[in-house]
C-alpha cells in the first residue's frame, strides 16, 4: 500500500536572520556575545526537536534535519571566527614596539 506524501508544513520556529543596520555602533564584545547566544539557541532548539523525535511528538523529521543543519553551520562559522581572532591576537602579540 502506498501512502500519500503529506503537504509541506511551514517551519514557524526557525529564526530568519535579518540584516541589521550598518550605521549602528556595535561593540565587538556585544557582537561576539550575540553570536554565541544565537549558536547556543540553535543548538538548544535542535536538542529540543531531538527529544520530541525520541518521545514520538515530532511529526516532521525534516524539521529536525533543517534545525541540525542550521546549528552545525552556525557553530562552524563561530568556531572559524574565534580561530581567526586568536590567530590575529597571536600575530599582534609578536609585534615588537
Amino acid at each position: 500500500m502506498v501512502n500519500k506524501v503529506s503537504d509541506i508544513i511551514p517551519l514557524n520556529d526557525i529564526k530568519i536572520i535579518k540584516k541589521e543596520e550598518t550605521n549602528k555602533d556595535i561593540n565587538f564584545s556585544d557582537f561576539l556575545k550575540k553570536a554565541i547566544y544565537e549558536v547556543n539557541d540553535a543548538k538548544k532548539y535542535q536538542e529540543e526537536l531531538t527529544q520530541k523525535l525520541i518521545s514520538g511528538e515530532l511529526e516532521n523529521l525534516h524539521e529536525l534535519s533543517i534545525a541540525r543543519g542550521i546549528a552545525n553551520v552556525q557553530f562552524s562559522a563561530l568556531s572559524e571566527g574565534i580561530s581567526k581572532i586568536v590567530d590575529a591576537y597571536k600575530e599582534i602579540s609578536r609585534i615588537q614596539i
